[in-house]
């Protein structure tokens, strides 16, 4: 699949902010990434179908402005040409500038969060004290990119 075979639209941009110091923002980018690899791999018509391993050793995918293609969510499978690229960048929350300064050049914002922290006991009681799904930085991150 070339490029040639994409409408003549810019890439959307997406950060991934975490919100909390548990959160693997890499782990998430690297399953969106497998996921575009895996669309790209099976819109070609090779009789074998490469495993993901071998995808990502011939791809260099920890580059973090690439643009991968992916199907668009709102569009029929039959509309071949509703295709479109997207860019991961996993946004830094500890710098108040680099939040901001993201902010601006972005299409789209997904926010990762982690609950090995909670107490799952005391969440019923007082969610914001035990829920420790986000932390005072990324409550900060959250109030900037907003």
């Amino acid at each position: 699949m070339c490029e040639t075979q994409l409408d003549n639209v810019a890439p959307k941009v997406i950060a991934l902010v975490g919100l909390s110091e548990d959160s693997d923002t890499q782990q998430v980018r690297q399953a969106l990434v497998e996921h575009c690899l895996m669309y790209i791999e099976n819109q070609k018509k090779a009789d074998k179908q490469r495993t993901i391993e071998e995808i990502l050793e011939a791809d260099d995918h920890q580059s973090q402005f690439k643009a991968y293609m992916c199907p668009n969510p709102g569009s029929n499978s039959n509309m071949s040409s509703k295709k479109q690229r997207l860019i991961f960048v996993e946004m830094n929350r500890e710098d108040p500038y680099s939040v901001l300064d993201v902010s601006k050049s972005i299409d789209m914002v997904i926010v990762v969060m982690s609950c090995k922290k909670t107490n799952v006991t005391g969440v019923k009681q007082d969610p914001f004290e035990h829920g420790k799904a986000i932390d005072e930085t990324g409550y900060r991150a959250l109030s900037l990119i907003r």
